[in-house]
């Protein structure tokens, strides 16, 4: 090789150097050519993660990009897509049985735009029934289901379909049914009968007098008669009354949390403390009556009134103030992060902490505005709503 072609290809290859160089410095930097604008942007990207799903494919605006694999059940795996140019992408999840997963979402520079916890609906949804049923009550498990069909009250198993125990129905009201599907409590008048499903024998508890409440732990019954709270031990066979006039109350692990009449605050007693502990100080200055209490942790959070007007507790003052009107049900999140409230056509989400996707304290989204009337709704898990209108059931995720 002469002295002037390695000349040429020396000057070829530093002009070469001079070109490429700060383009692998800009990519390195997050920097990326766009041809649709001739402009040299910041780029951004898209994490994505499928809830309990081992593998699935993923396709960015109609063109196949991965296919994930996971064969630990242990490691929910996500995938990052980065050095994204910033522009609103179609991204797209298939697996084989399952109807696709869709969401157009924007790309901005220097972010990293998350979508967690997707679940993939199956194609073909299998269901059975289970009969013509009134009432059904489900153990805590979910193993097990009580309910009343042709005049009889039947339990059985959720995952079999066995009937597990049966008994003519006679005017009872099924109360509950324990987590392993062994004792079933039905209200009979100012009765509660206590029904061993194993060997058929029932036990008559009557020891309150025209009860307004009920609630049934392991150990004992808490019941609201004449505005007093009473307690009945299973395994003393005793009677005490913790409480008087007492407006509504609830149970938590160990403790009853109650409501008092006058003043309108809640305390909480633990079953071995014989002194109650108060947990609001500032008395509720809204009339409360046929209410529904929401609690995180234990503590009272939230109070729907029968009027439909919902009352959320301000940690900053310590006071229940009116949050919203019109409100016909909520539930709170099992994790206790939010609370999902529904009016006629509208669904609404408030967090109470700091919560995917990027939300604050005290912030509330309106989920959805809906044209059909919204009958109930439910979590799924931590990040999907479950609603109903009409005979449809909707699923939703709540970013």
């Amino acid at each position: 090789m002469t002295l002037k072609t390695r000349k040429k290809l020396f000057f070829a290859s530093f002009v070469l150097f001079l070109i490429i160089s700060p383009m692998v410095i800009l990519y390195s930097l997050g920097y990326k050519f766009d041809p649709q604008t001739f402009t040299v942007q910041k780029t951004g990207g898209i994490y994505i993660q499928v809830s309990n799903y081992p593998d699935y494919e993923i396709f960015i605006n109609g063109k196949f990009y991965k296919k994930i694999k996971n064969n630990s059940i242990f490691f929910q795996k996500g995938i990052l897509i980065s050095n994204l140019i910033p522009k609103r992408y179609t991204i797209e999840i298939k697996k084989e049985g399952y109807k696709p997963w869709r969401k157009t979402l924007k790309v901005k520079p220097q972010i990293v735009t998350e979508i967690k916890n997707i679940i993939l609906i199956p194609k073909d949804i299998q269901t059975k029934s289970i009969g013509k049923a009134n009432k059904v009550i489900f153990s805590s498990s979910k193993k097990f289901l009580a309910f009343e069909e042709n005049n009889n009250i039947l339990v059985k198993s959720t995952k079999t379909n066995e009937i597990k125990y049966t008994k003519p129905y006679q005017n009872e009201d099924i109360l509950k049914l324990s987590d392993n599907g062994d004792f079933i409590y039905l209200k009979e008048k100012n009765n509660i009968k206590k029904i061993n499903l194993k060997t058929n024998k029932e036990e008559t508890l009557n020891f309150f007098k025209k009860p307004k409440k009920y609630e049934i732990t392991e150990k004992n019954i808490y019941a609201l008669s004449q505005n007093s709270i009473y307690l009945f031990n299973f395994k003393e066979k005793t009677t005490i009354k913790i409480a008087e006039k007492i407006l509504d109350f609830y149970t938590n692990k160990d403790s009853i949390i109650y409501l008092t009449e006058k003043p309108l605050m809640f305390y909480k007693k633990k079953e071995n403390e014989e002194q109650p502990q108060q947990i609001t100080y500032n008395p509720i200055t809204y009339s409360l009556k046929n209410i529904k209490i929401f609690n995180r942790f234990g503590d009272p959070v939230a109070i729907l009134k029968e009027n439909g007007d919902l009352l959320l507790f301000d940690y900053k003052t310590e006071k229940f103030n009116l949050f919203d009107t019109n409100v016909i049900g909520a539930q709170i999140s099992p994790d206790f992060s939010k609370l999902a409230y529904y009016k006629k056509n509208e669904i609404y989400i408030y967090y109470f902490i700091s919560s995917y996707p990027s939300k604050k304290p005290t912030e509330k989204d309106l989920l959805g505005r809906f044209q059909d009337k919204i009958q109930n709704i439910k979590w799924l898990g931590n990040n999907h709503l479950v609603y109903q209108q009409g005979k449809a059931i909707f699923l939703t995720e709540i970013d």
